[in-house]
């Protein structure tokens, strides 16, 4: 699977190397990436809804070119899985799912946590 990966992840022009320092994309207070501090943290609790259901249809994961994916199906009993609260002011609906991951040499995560960045992230989108 490593090996997988790593093919998948030379194909992209999208890199983290510098943790987003060398894009050249406009800044801003809610831009990516995100340094989150676990101690600042005043996020109420994030719910998610549908999430324990059994998907309608057998998963795929797709190469885009940048990395895999996934698109989300809905729920056996058509429900969508879903996240609320955390200040959040409506349900957001999942749809498709995408992973970021790096090399042994560099950490692939988009984000970091209490400073420390990691192997790969999985990004959820709704």
């Amino acid at each position: 699977m490593n090996g997988v990966l790593g093919n998948f992840a030379r194909l992209s022009h999208f890199n983290y190397d510098q943790n987003g320092k060398d894009w050249n994309v406009n800044t801003g207070r809610q831009q990516t990436p995100v340094s989150l501090v676990t101690a600042k943290s005043t996020a109420s609790e994030l719910i998610f809804i549908n999430y324990n259901k059994l998907l309608s249809r057998f998963l795929k994961l797709t190469n885009n070119g940048h990395t895999l994916k996934m698109s989300i199906p809905c729920a056996e009993d058509c429900s969508q899985p879903a996240v609320c609260g955390c200040k959040l002011k409506s349900i957001y609906k999942a749809v498709q799912l995408h992973f970021h991951w790096g090399s042994p040499e560099k950490k692939g995560s988009e984000h970091s946590i209490n400073c420390t960045r990691y192997d790969a992230e999985l990004h959820i989108l709704h």
